[in-house]
């Protein structure tokens, strides 16, 4: 084997360890990797355009970050990956992102979002799989999320249940939007009274509903929604 053909052979074997010997000597020798670069830019594009370069090159290796909302200097973990950004993070800290993103996403805008992600069945289907896949990866959480709702059901009041029954009690009808449910794919069995607000897992707590219907009420009670018509 040739000798070009051989130190790319050996550099795909061996990718991560000499990528991880060429970042702990680039770190050890920043000073000198900034000159060096300085000077083949100032060569190339000269010195307007190197000094600009120099600049990002600053900005990219720059522990610390000013947000732009707060004005804050911070260190870069504190702020949320970007893969658009030059330097990979995103221009606002988390506390500023976080404070944006709840005054836009208010529970009624959640609401209308989730019924419009639900009520087209394509994106439905997407939504669950993606559902699917992330139970089958973080099965961990998946069963503490289960715990938390099961420690829910348990300090609720909990009888047996005859869904059967329950259907023939309401028959197929969304007691939320007053409407017929057409299809078995889309019923749902909610709780009247949220069990996270004190509700009882029993059959005079439970009435069928739209999943649409059933995701938009979420954990509220009927009073609190102001698209509820008794």
């Amino acid at each position: 084997m040739c000798k070009p053909h051989y130190r790319k052979d050996y550099y795909l074997r061996n990718k991560e360890r000499e990528n991880a010997r060429f970042k702990a000597y680039r770190e050890a020798n920043l000073d000198r990797e900034k000159a060096r670069f300085a000077a083949y830019a100032e060569k190339r594009w000269g010195a307007e355009r190197a000094a600009l370069a120099q600049a990002k090159a600053d900005r990219i290796v720059a522990t610390e970050k000013a947000c732009t909302k707060c004005g804050e200097r911070k260190p870069k973990d504190q702020f949320h990956k970007d893969p658009r950004r030059l330097d990979g993070r995103y221009s606002w800290c988390k506390p500023c992102f976080h404070e944006q993103v709840a005054s836009i996403r208010t529970p009624e805008s959640e609401a209308l979002r989730r019924q419009a992600a639900y009520a087209d069945p394509e994106r439905r289907e997407r939504l669950l799989e993606g559902h699917r896949k992330w139970s089958k990866a973080n099965p961990e959480k998946n069963r503490e999320y289960a715990r938390a709702y099961q420690a829910r059901k348990r300090e609720a009041t909990v009888e047996e249940v005859d869904y059967g029954l329950i259907i023939e009690r309401d028959g197929m009808h969304c007691y939320l939007c007053r409407s017929d449910i057409a299809d078995l794919d889309v019923l749902h069995f909610d709780h009247v009274v949220p069990l996270s607000r004190g509700g009882a897992h029993s059959m005079g707590n439970i009435k069928p509903t739209h999943g649409t219907c059933n995701q938009r009420k979420h954990n509220k009670l009927l009073s609190e929604l102001d698209w509820y018509q008794p």
